[in-house]
């Protein structure tokens, strides 16, 4: 089976993941082998029913405009049937939604995010032109068929728009839909820094009659960079996600202190995330331990990784020095700046904190044990603790050689899988801190799931532990 895409913007790297590589994001590059803009890859797929999307530069997602078979229930996956009858496959065929009432108002120019609550229970989308042939919005109060809701061109403003009457959709999430030389894609909205995460592609949200930063009662996620680049380092660029709390919008004067997740594409509610275990559910976690008053409201800072994962992750070249290493130059030098400047938070090690996974769970101890200064507690989840520097030195040689750090630290693991999800290593490390300084249920915290597994699920089912570990009321 060969797949073929154009994308609609210069892009350095296309892929296909879908439900056949557990949608990993870079894992089947495409090739543009003539340089004529078409990127193709053959793949052996399995007889049965098979979604899949297009990745370009790792960050945005696009079905197949070749493709008109496509998930419903607001994924808008393409979807192949190989070797099948897809009138096996009944659920694909979605009724599509009644046409509603929509109207465009040229007269006002718009400056502020969309979609703009307009008086009168209206509101306004706006989308600069690029070129379109067309541009409609697909959103779950249109039952996601775009070809519903046509936005308008003003050659005044180069700008396309639409007012929708969305009075019975306080909160609706969408994305637009635009055709050009004859290919189709789908956009998040570039002036919306609002996203959710239950699904690919990621969707903007909007808040009808609501302050853009309205949190509601589980929260918003912003974009904070599109594609934030390293200064310092060599570090790949990648998006920023970022974390509201409730509330947030509606205390000015407040600053809240920051939790820097790794992996962060999986740290929220996506059901499908590249890992295919679902994500961690964290702001869904923190609205609810938020609002039981068992923590104080705090950011969630989510750094996506990149094919460099291991690299970027990994102790580096020397465990004794993280001066150089790039990752940490990132954190530090790009990603921790534009957050401070961007959002309300404190600062200081006491309100900053980090927290990963497996190789996540590494470099969230190594980068604390490092700066203590920036980082004053680390949550490390069925840590990579196997995984040396270049040298073949641990993190355990480390902490031994140099001994106690002023960092608050998270251990945990479970005790499934073939390699126990690391247990012996983090009751090993565990032994070793508390040899070194450390006193067990003040600043180091160690928890064990029996049979839990390495993977998304498991994480998300205790992630309650390291969040009040973390932002929990302290005495």
């Amino acid at each position: 089976m060969t797949l073929r895409h154009r994308p609609t913007r210069p892009a350095s790297r296309v892929c296909v993941a879908g439900d056949f590589n557990g949608w990993d994001p870079g894992e089947l590059p495409m090739t543009d082998a003539d340089a004529d803009g078409v990127h193709e890859i053959t793949l052996m797929l399995e007889p049965g029913r098979v979604c899949y999307k297009f990745v370009l530069d790792g960050a945005e997602w696009t079905h197949d405009p070749l493709n008109p078979a496509r998930e419903p229930g607001g994924y808008e996956n393409s979807i192949l049937y190989v070797g099948v009858d897809p009138a096996d496959f009944p659920e694909d065929r979605e009724p599509p939604a009644p046409p509603r009432p929509a109207y465009w108002l040229p007269e006002r120019e718009q400056r502020e995010p969309t979609p703009r609550s307009e008086a009168g229970g209206g509101s306004l989308f706006r989308l600069a032109d690029n070129g379109y042939d067309s541009v409609s919005v697909s959103g779950d109060f249109n039952g996601w068929t775009g070809q519903l809701d046509q936005l308008v061109f003003d050659p005044a403003s180069r700008e396309w728009r639409l007012m929708l009457d969305l009075e019975a959709h306080p909160f609706f999430q969408y994305r637009f839909v635009v055709t050009r030389d004859g290919g189709a894609t789908s956009l998040r909205d570039p002036l919306n820094p609002n996203i959710t995460f239950d699904g690919h592609p990621i969707d903007s949200v909007g808040f009808h009659r609501r302050d853009p930063e309205f949190a509601g009662p589980r929260g918003v996620v912003q974009i904070a960079a599109e594609n934030l680049t390293a200064s310092t380092s060599t570090c790949e660029a990648r998006p920023i996600y970022v974390w509201l709390p409730p509330g947030y919008a509606d205390s000015p004067g407040r600053r809240f202190p920051v939790v820097y997740m790794h992996d962060g594409q999986n740290a929220f509610d996506d059901p499908v995330n590249p890992f295919g275990h679902g994500g961690w559910h964290t702001n869904v976690t923190a609205a609810a331990l938020i609002a039981s008053s068992e923590i104080e409201p705090f950011l969630i800072v989510a750094i996506p990784n990149t094919g460099e994962r291991m690299a970027e992750y990994g102790l580096g070249e020397n465990v004794f020095d993280a001066s150089a290493h790039p990752y940490a130059r990132y954190l530090i030098d790009d990603v921790m700046p534009l957050i401070n400047r961007r959002y309300r938070t404190w600062t200081g090690p006491e309100h900053t904190s980090l927290m990963g996974s497996s190789m996540g769970g590494l470099i969230s101890l190594f980068l604390a044990y490092h700066h203590p200064g920036l980082f004053g507690q680390a949550a490390c989840l069925s840590t990579a603790f196997s995984i040396p520097d270049t040298r073949g030195r641990l993190i355990a040689d480390l902490i031994s050689a140099e001994g106690h750090r002023p960092v608050r630290v998270y251990l945990d693991s479970g005790t499934g899988g073939p390699m126990e999800d690391g247990a012996p290593g983090t009751r090993a490390v565990r032994d070793l801190m508390l040899a070194r300084g450390w006193t067990l249920d003040q600043d180091l915290v160690w928890h064990e799931e029996p049979g839990a597994p390495h993977n998304e699920t498991a994480w998300r089912e205790r992630v309650w532990r390291p969040l009040t570990f973390l932002t929990g009321r302290r005495p």
